[in-house]
């Protein structure tokens, strides 16, 4: 038996675009690359760039211990400068990771998110601006004290007439 969550998962793109994969990263290699799931990157910020020499390093150290050695080959081969690490909460594509190593699938995916930022916009309905109403100013005694420091004479002044 089907439920309404079942329909909307129906309703999700599982393709990933040339260029993105899956990939599962360990926590140690989260907190390298400071990509730490529900604290660097969450379902309200799940896009993450991350320099492409930190991740080539990391191969070059790690070898076939990196979370990368899978896709060795797309990461060294890649052109861009900073890869895009993408957060999938709910795991559609198999991982909680996506890696970006082309600039299509970088596209892709940053389009994709500022589709859906646009879309918590109401564009059907006119902005009209109303001005804050002006109110009246309440003193809470400061006003004395700034009349108090006020410098005033304090003598007569003294009329001369020059003949």
């Amino acid at each position: 038996m089907k439920t309404d969550s079942d329909n909307e998962d129906d309703n999700v793109d599982t393709s990933l675009p040339y260029g993105s994969y899956p990939v599962e990263l360990s926590r140690k290699t989260q907190e390298i690359l400071e990509c730490m799931a529900n604290w660097d990157v969450s379902v309200f910020e799940p896009l993450k760039f991350v320099p492409a020499t930190e991740v080539k390093d990391d191969l070059e150290k790690k070898k076939e211990e990196s979370d990368f050695f899978k896709l060795s080959e797309e990461i060294t081969t890649s052109e861009v400068s900073e890869l895009l690490f993408v957060y999938d909460e709910k795991a559609v594509y198999g991982t909680d990771f996506i890696i970006c190593t082309t600039q299509t699938a970088v596209a892709y995916f940053v389009k994709k998110e500022e589709e859906a930022e646009a879309a918590l916009v109401d564009m059907n309905t006119a902005y009209e601006y109303k001005a804050p109403d002006p109110k009246k100013w309440v003193g809470y005694g400061s006003h004395i004290e700034i009349e108090n420091d006020f410098v005033t004479d304090t003598r007569p002044k003294i009329h001369l007439t020059v003949k």
